[in-house]
């Protein structure tokens, strides 16, 4: 069985909302990314609007997948997949920032201003 025949069965995974089990058709779904083996998948319920990403992998133990529901459109998503990837610095500098007196000083002033 080849990869696009494997990969239009596994759909079947995701062919019902997790929230209201609306059944879609699952040529529905919008491919939003893709290599030799994964796919990662868009798909938004007609009926009660929740968004969900699939992301659908061959591996030579047979298909693997993982559902995420989201508030993201397929537009952010893309958007998302072209920005730089979060470093380890960028964690410890945002902690810092987190932890030090300016942002503190900063919170008490977004309050005071309501």
């Amino acid at each position: 069985m080849e990869y696009a025949e494997v990969f239009h069965e596994s759909l079947k995974i995701v062919s019902f909302c997790p929230m209201c089990r609306l059944r879609y058709d699952p040529l529905k779904a919008e491919v939003i990314g893709q290599s030799d083996n994964a796919r990662l998948i868009y798909i938004r319920c007609q009926r009660c609007s929740i968004s969900m990403m699939a992301l659908i992998a061959l591996s030579a133990l047979g298909i693997n997948s993982a559902v995420l529901v989201t508030d993201a459109n397929s537009a952010d998503i893309r958007r998302l997949q072209k920005r730089e990837k979060v470093t380890f610095n960028d964690v410890i500098e945002v902690y810092q920032y987190i932890q030090s007196k300016r942002f503190t000083q900063y919170i008490l002033h977004k309050v005071h201003e309501r």
